[in-house]
C-alpha cells in the first residue's frame, strides 16, 4: 500500500470532519490491488516514470476522496503529471472504467453530477501516401520516340 494513500486520507479527513467517506471508497483506496491497477494502466499507456505514476495515483485519490471532480481529472493529469493530452485522455478513460466504475453512484452524489464515461479520443490518422513501387514500370514494347534506322 503506497504511503500516499494513507497520508491523503489523514490530510483530507482533517479538512472535512463532517463528511464521511463511504466504505466502498475506502475499500478502493486501501485495496492492495488499486496501486497495481494504476501502474498497469500507466505502463500500458507509455507512462513508466515512477514520479508520474505516483502523481497520477495522487490525483485519483483526490477524486475518490471528494477533492477533485472527475471531470477535472484529465486536465489535472496533464498539468500535475505533465502528460500529453492524448495520454491523459486514455489514462482518464481507463481509470473511469476500472477504478471509478464501482463507486460511480458515490462520485455522482459527492459531485452532484452524472459521471458519463468519456468517449474515445478523436485522433486523426496520418495521411497515407501511396506506396512506392518496388520495381520500376516496364518500358513500352514499341519505342515511339526513336526513328527507324535505314
Amino acid at each position: 500500500m503506497p504511503k500516499e494513500y494513507l497520508q491523503m486520507s489523514k490530510d483530507n479527513s482533517s479538512k472535512q470532519p463532517n463528511k464521511k467517506i463511504p466504505s466502498d471508497i475506502l475499500k478502493i483506496v486501501f485495496d492492495e490491488r488499486t496501486p497495481f491497477q494504476i501502474s498497469e494502466i500507466c505502463i500500458k499507456n507509455g507512462v513508466e516514470e515512477e514520479e508520474k505514476i505516483e502523481e497520477i495515483a495522487h490525483q485519483i485519490g483526490l477524486v475518490l476522496l471528494g477533492k477533485l471532480p472527475p471531470k477535472q481529472l484529465r486536465a489535472a493529469l496533464e498539468k500535475e503529471a505533465k502528460l500529453d493530452p492524448l495520454t491523459a485522455t486514455k489514462i482518464n478513460q481507463e481509470i473511469n472504467q476500472t477504478i471509478f466504475a464501482p463507486v460511480k453512484s458515490f462520485l455522482e452524489e459527492v459531485y452532484k453530477m452524472e459521471i458519463v464515461p468519456p468517449t474515445e479520443p478523436k485522433v486523426t490518422p496520418p495521411e497515407e501516401k501511396p506506396p512506392i513501387p518496388s520495381t520500376p514500370p516496364a518500358p513500352p514494347e514499341k519505342d515511339v520516340y526513336r526513328e527507324p534506322l535505314e
